[in-house]
């Protein structure tokens, strides 16, 4: 009501001559989950919910939106989604990107798939939501706060109404920055204006013991499998944000709640096992490659003999520089190592830098196993210790007692 008074005095319209006919936004047929992000942002692992693990055909992955502000960053989100689907869908074009910054015969086209279920998920900006009107779509995802809280949970609440328009049920879920939940506690203190500087700087420690707690009390761990990962009935949160949601009901004019799926996680904390995040990546350490302090020079003129010829016997590499066959750089490395007996070793030396491997790796490694090379052995701090000074004969002093 609030919203409609207040554009009926900005037009100008007659109150008493005009029709509103307002449905509120509260939609009963979308589940609403609100979850920080636990992993590393830039990896996206937190999106892992959005491809289901079982995934065989298309049709097993709920119609998705994503909204995510970075458009360079929401190429890495489309490649990191792409590697979960199965060998075989990868390449299937399932996962789109979307924004103003493509051309229209672009967004036409990816726009027309997701509405036929060719395209599955839609990595997006505010473009995408502007006069959308597909009826099946299951999930709605905001990735990170866009501006201020405020603003954001009314756009949140905006995107969300996007989901269900035509089936049963949908969820949207908001997952936002670890950050937003901590709060200085000494801020939150009226009397911090009266507190001295030296007592504050004492109290920092014990602060953000506080501060942590309180996050972690307000929601930090949501969504995870740790204790405190879920909500208990009294929390203090769960009070703020009814109030919220009765807020928004007169703000909007919104008729009372009548869900007909699970409300949200905090009534309905089930939802939570909906969106869980990836297993965080363990990178294991890989073992030194021991090499020699200067390259082998036999295996280097051999190497560059054989891309040499290599470039002439095929017309298709006429157009290259040689280098561009065996880089120099991947010269030197296969020539300053200890010999090299199998394909194996040696894909594991080049570590996927050369993009020919397949197609010449046996060349390659012919090469290389009859050339003699000596074995490299590990520099021992023994070795890296200056030789001592012939002795003199004369004998150190005794330690005084």
């Amino acid at each position: 009501m609030l919203v409609q008074r207040d554009v009926i005095n900005k037009l100008q319209i007659s109150k008493s001559d005009h029709i509103s006919i307002d449905k509120g936004n509260d939609r009963g047929n979308v589940s609403l989950v609100v979850r920080p992000i636990h992993n590393a942002i830039n990896s996206f692992i937190d999106l892992d919910f959005c491809i289901p693990e079982d995934v065989q055909r298309r049709e097993d992955i709920p119609k998705t939106f994503i909204y995510y502000d970075n458009i360079m960053g929401s190429v890495d989100m489309e490649d990191h989604l792409n590697t979960l689907l199965p060998r075989h869908l990868r390449n299937e074009g399932l996962v789109r990107l979307y924004s103003a910054g493509y051309s229209n015969e672009y967004r036409d086209k990816v726009m027309t798939q997701f509405k036929v279920g060719k395209v599955r998920v839609l990595i997006c900006t505010d473009a995408a939501e502007m006069g959308c009107n597909i009826p099946d779509i299951q999930v709605i995802v905001q990735w990170k706060l866009p501006g201020s809280v405020s603003s954001a949970v009314l756009l949140f609440v905006q995107q969300a109404g996007c989901a269900a328009r035509g089936i049963k049920e949908g969820l949207a879920v908001l997952l936002v920055e670890k950050a937003v939940y901590y709060v200085s506690v000494n801020a939150l203190n009226k009397d911090v204006s009266n507190t001295s500087s030296s007592k504050m700087a004492s109290s920092l420690p014990k602060e953000a013991k506080l501060t942590k707690k309180y996050a972690e009390n307000h929601g930090l761990l949501r969504g995870t499998k740790r204790p405190g990962g879920r909500w208990t009935k009294g929390s203090t949160r769960l009070y703020k944000l009814v109030n919220f949601v009765k807020e928004l009901t007169v703000v909007f004019g919104n008729e009372p709640a009548a869900p007909t799926v699970p409300c949200c996680d905090i009534c309905n904390p089930e939802l939570l096992d909906r969106v869980c995040p990836g297993e965080p990546k363990i990178s294991k350490r890989k073992p030194a490659i021991p090499k020699s302090e200067e390259p082998y020079l036999e295996v280097q003129q051999a190497l560059h003999d054989w891309r040499k010829n290599t470039q002439k016997l095929d017309p298709r590499l006429a157009c290259l520089a040689s280098e561009a066959i065996l880089d120099n750089s991947l010269i030197d490395l296969l020539s300053s190592v200890r010999p090299i007996p199998s394909k194996a070793r040696l894909d594991v030396i080049l570590s996927g830098q050369w993009v020919w491997f397949n197609k010449y790796g046996d060349e390659v490694l012919e090469i290389l196993v009859h050339i003699e090379i000596l074995a490299v052995t590990k520099m021992t701090l023994k070795r890296k210790v200056a030789e001592a000074p012939e002795s003199t004969g004369s004998q150190p002093a005794e330690k005084c007692v």
